[in-house]
């Protein structure tokens, strides 16, 4: 089994990785200290990850359950 880390190694979610403006092309890019400007789907060799650049997915509320008297 991969680490979960191993599989997000991405650089939108890489420590030298700042998002870039929208340039209107629909097409997400990062800035990287050490590429330059490269897409939010690519990796390198230098990646380290960042805890907090990764959203986390909030889950489903639990449904509301009755309360039954015995």
């Amino acid at each position: 089994m991969k680490n979960k880390i191993q599989e997000e190694r991405f650089c939108a979610f890489c420590e030298f990785g700042v998002p870039a403006p929208d340039d209107g092309s629909g097409e997400e890019l990062v800035l990287c200290s050490k590429r330059g400007i490269v897409s939010a789907d690519g990796v390198c060799r230098k990646f380290r990850y960042d805890l907090l650049k990764k959203s986390v997915k909030r889950n489903a509320d639990l449904p509301e359950i009755e309360k039954i008297d015995v």
